[in-house]
C-alpha cells in the first residue's frame, strides 16, 4: 500500500498548476460586460473547484479523471465517476492548484456511474456548495459548461448546452469530451452544479462499426447521490 500511494504522489507532483482567471470589472458598455463578467465568474468557479484524480488498481493499472470539490455538512469532498476509480484499496490520489494528497473514496454506487470522495488534507482547494438541483428546473437548451483534464492534458474548459434528457433523468450535452474527462463538474449558465460527465455517446460508423460520437456528452445529476448513504459513511469516517 505505502509503494502505491507514494507512487499516486510522485504522479500527481508532474501536473502543472493550473492558470489564473482575471473577472473583467470596468462599467463601459455594461450590459455586455455584465454577461462577459457573469460568464468569466463561472469559468473562475468551475476551474477552481476542479481536481485531478490518479487512481492506481492493485495490478499497478492507472485510470486518471477529473472531479469537482464540495462543501458537505462540514466536509470537504470530490465529486467524480465511478469508473475513474479503480477499485480497492479504495484511495486515490488528488492533485488542484500545484496542490496534492491523497482521498478515500466515502461513496460508490456502480450503476449511476457516481462516487465521492473525501480528501485528507487541502488547503488550496476551492469547493463549493453541494445544493441538488431539482430535476424539473434543468431545460432544454440550458447552456452549460464543464472543467477537466481530457487526455490527461492541461485543464481545460468546454461550454455546451442540454440537448436532452432520457427516461431515467440523466441529461445529454452538446458538448465534446475525451477520454480523461470522465468524473468533470458540469454547471448551467446559473452557476448550479447540476451533474457529472461519465460518457461519450456511441454510435455507428457507415461501416457498422461502434463510434464515439463526441458531441453528444452523457451527463448523471447530481441528486442522483443517495445522502443518506453518503452522511452514514462520513460519520463512519470521523469515528
Amino acid at each position: 500500500m505505502r509503494y502505491i500511494l507514494w507512487g499516486i504522489m510522485s504522479f500527481l507532483a508532474l501536473s502543472c498548476t493550473q492558470p489564473s482567471i482575471e473577472v473583467c470589472n470596468t462599467t463601459e458598455d455594461a450590459p455586455i460586460l455584465q454577461v462577459v463578467k457573469t460568464t468569466t465568474s463561472l469559468i473562475a468557479k468551475s476551474r477552481n473547484a476542479t481536481v485531478r484524480i490518479v487512481s492506481v488498481a492493485p495490478d499497478d493499472s492507472m485510470s486518471v479523471g477529473t472531479g469537482t470539490a464540495l462543501k458537505y455538512k462540514g466536509h470537504t469532498i470530490v465529486v467524480t465517476a465511478a469508473h475513474v476509480i479503480s477499485g480497492p484499496p479504495w484511495v486515490v490520489g488528488i492533485e488542484s492548484l500545484g496542490e496534492a494528497t491523497i482521498a478515500q473514496v466515502v461513496y460508490y454506487d456502480a450503476h449511476n456511474d457516481l462516487a465521492v470522495l473525501a480528501p485528507y488534507s487541502y488547503s488550496e482547494l476551492k469547493p463549493i456548495k453541494f445544493r441538488p438541483v431539482k430535476p424539473a428546473s434543468i431545460k432544454i437548451g440550458q447552456n452549460t459548461l464543464y472543467s477537466g483534464y481530457p487526455n490527461d492534458e492541461a485543464m481545460y474548459t468546454i461550454k455546451g448546452y442540454i440537448s436532452a434528457i432520457n427516461r431515467e433523468g440523466n441529461y445529454y450535452m452538446h458538448s465534446y469530451a475525451w477520454r480523461g474527462a470522465s468524473g468533470s463538474g458540469v454547471f448551467d449558465d446559473y452557476g448550479r452544479f447540476i451533474g457529472v460527465l461519465t460518457a461519450v455517446g456511441v454510435g455507428t460508423d457507415v461501416l457498422g462499426t461502434p463510434a464515439a460520437i463526441e458531441d453528444v456528452v452523457h451527463i448523471v445529476p447530481i441528486w442522483k447521490i443517495m445522502t443518506d448513504l453518503l452522511d452514514f459513511n462520513l460519520e463512519s469516517l470521523d469515528e
